[in-house]
Parts: C-alpha cells; structure tokens; sequence
C-alpha cells in the first residue's frame, strides 16, 4: 500500500490547531471555533474530519491503482523492468507499474476500504443532527459537516499534488520505455547507437541545467541562498568582526562601518548567484547545441538508398528526447515545490557583521 507523510491526522492533532484550521475552512467559521468548547465535542467532530479525510484519501488511492491496472491491461505487460546498467545509459527509470496480481490484490483491498469508511461516513452524518441539537448551544449540523469536508479538501491538497504527480510519472516513465523500445526496433547500427545514446545524454544535461537555473532563481526571488554561500562568506568576514571589535573604535563609527559591510556581503551573495546562473544557462545553450550536432552527425552517416530509415530513426529519437524534456519537467515542478515549501529560510543578513553582535 502507498503510504504518504501527507495525510493530514486530525485525530492527534492539538485541540487549538484543530479548532483553528477548521474556523478558516469557510466564511463565517470562527462560529465553530466558539462552539467547540469542550472535549466531547472535539472528540465527535474530529471523528468526522478523520473519517472524511479517510474517505477521499482511499478514493486517491483508488485513482491510482486503477493507473496500473489500466497500463497493464494496455500494453500487456505487468511490472516491465531492465537492467540498471540500460537505465543509466539511456537516462529512465529501471522500471514502472506492478505486477497484474499484486494490482488486483490492492484495487480489492481498497474497495473495502472505501466501502467500511463510507458506511462508518454515513453513520456519523445519521448521528450529526442529533447530538449537534441536544448540546448548549446547539449548532446546524448541515454547516459543521460542510465546514469538515471542506477542511479536509483543503487540507489535502498536498496529497492531492503528490498523488498527481504520481500518475503522472507513471505514464512518463511507460512513454520513455515505449519510445526507446520503438527506436531500437528500427534496427539502428552499432555507430548510429553510440550518437543516439550521446543524442539522449545532451539531451538529460541540458534537462539537468535548466533545473538549476529555475531553482537559482526561484532561491534569489525567495531570499533563500544556499547556506554554502554563507558559511563561506562568514568565515571571510571573520577578520573584519575582530577588527570592530576593538574599544578603540567609535561607538557610532562601528555601527556605520558594520552596516556598510553587511550590505556589501549581502549584495555580493546575489551578484555571485547571478554568476551561478549565467553559467548554468550557458551550460544548457551548450547541451542544446551538442543534441544538434549529434542529430546532424546522424544525418550524416546515410546514404540515399538508407535516408527514409534514417530520418525514421531521427524522429524516434526526437519523440524519445521530447518525453525526456516532459518527465524532467514533471519531476522538477514536483521537487521544486516540496523542496521550497519544506526548506527553512535562509535569512541572508544573518551570520553577517552587526555591531551589536560584537
């Protein structure tokens, strides 16, 4: 079973973060926060939360699952897998889905669950009207189970996300299978394979670069440096610390002098992350070139009587090399929003010269 650390758990979550998330969840829901003042009243509403967020979590499984089973009963293959050594020459993963059994096992497993949690949903919204009218003050049970779901969706969005870009992955990954698959059922020779594997490495680069640069830029626009950048820098300015620490200097002269020299670390930060991308650009401009003249050296090699095979042989890898450009698109937007969205922020004055630190 796909297991995810982004399920939220209502259920051990504090009393006041709990009150707190779900007052947010809709207009008008501070209604809630005021109502839910006692434990047993927690207790039942959290019931309810934890079965809903159960419910829509199994039925994201579901979706997934029903992936792979669909994939295999396409292609008609279970759980394709090839050696490491091939996946790192041609830059994909060793393999994708499952096996036709373990699928089925998982899509019966999940049906029952979803049907136990949709029978304990159904109980519990049975029950809502009822214990909602008998306690002080009563509250419409109608707008405490439209607030709890909508708690819940909004709490899985980050699931929702990582769900997505799952089935997503798993088609990339059966696309780039298939189309490599496609290229060496053309019967390319032993010459023409070691251009398409150069075709494809250029290709993987350039992927590799541009990722760089985005995550470059997204940490300049964030203000989240690379904390080598400051352990770097700090220690530069280690000197310059022991020099204003000296009584002899004027209270107000170090202040002055600090401030100046924070700027100017803090200024070259960016001028060198600036320098970072420039390179990392160029090196991108220098992959894209490399795949062209692989291509063109591909060209090359035939000759009239082989031209329709060749140009054949061109496209595949063409459409291989544009599933490439698609799964490391993928696979970046996913990493780069877990990434910065987890990843403490680096405060770039920090670590620099304050007179008041000395």
């Amino acid at each position: 079973m796909f297991k995810s650390t982004f399920v939220p758990q209502y259920l051990t979550v504090s009393d006041r973060k709990f009150k707190d998330i779900l007052s947010k969840a809709v207009p008008d829901g501070h209604k809630i926060y005021e109502w839910l003042d006692n434990a047993e009243k927690l207790k039942s509403t959290r019931q309810l939360a934890h079965t809903f967020n159960m419910m829509y979590y199994f039925k994201l499984q579901q979706e997934l699952w029903k992936d792979y089973f669909d994939l295999g009963m396409t292609e008609g293959i279970w759980a394709p897998r090839i050696l490491k050594s091939a996946a790192k020459q041609h830059y994909t993963c060793v393999s994708y889905g499952r096996s036709e059994k373990f699928v089925e096992q998982r899509q019966k497993t999940i049906q029952h669950q979803i049907n136990r949690t949709n029978r304990e949903l159904q109980q519990q919204l049975i029950y809502l009207p009822e214990w909602t009218e008998n306690v002080q003050p009563s509250i419409d049970s109608k707008f405490l189970s439209t607030t709890v779901e909508a708690m819940v969706k909004h709490g899985q969005y980050r699931l929702n996300m990582e769900f997505k870009h799952k089935r997503a992955m798993l088609k990339l990954d059966a696309d780039d299978h298939r189309f490599i698959s496609a290229v060496y059922a053309l019967e390319p020779t032993e010459e023409q394979i070691v251009l398409i594997k150069m075709y494809w490495q250029a290709i993987a680069n350039e992927q590799k670069a541009l990722e760089e640069v985005e995550i470059l830029r997204k940490r300049v626009s964030l203000r989240r440096l690379p904390q080598s950048f400051d352990k770097i820098l700090n220690e530069s300015i280690a000197p310059i610390q022991t020099m204003l620490s000296h009584a002899i200097l004027h209270k107000d002269r170090r202040a002055s002098m600090a401030s100046r020299c924070s700027k100017t670390i803090t200024q070259y930060k960016f001028d060198l992350m600036a320098m970072t991308i420039a390179i990392a650009q160029d090196t991108a401009r220098g992959y894209a070139q490399l795949a062209i003249d692989t291509k063109n050296k591909l060209h090359q090699l035939d000759n009239n009587s082989l031209r329709t095979a060749t140009e054949q042989l061109i496209q595949a890898i063409e459409i291989r090399g544009e599933n490439m450009k698609k799964r490391a698109q993928e696979l970046f937007q996913y990493k780069i929003i877990s990434f910065f969205e987890q990843a403490p922020a680096v405060d770039n004055d920090k670590g620099n010269v304050s007179a008041g630190a000395i």
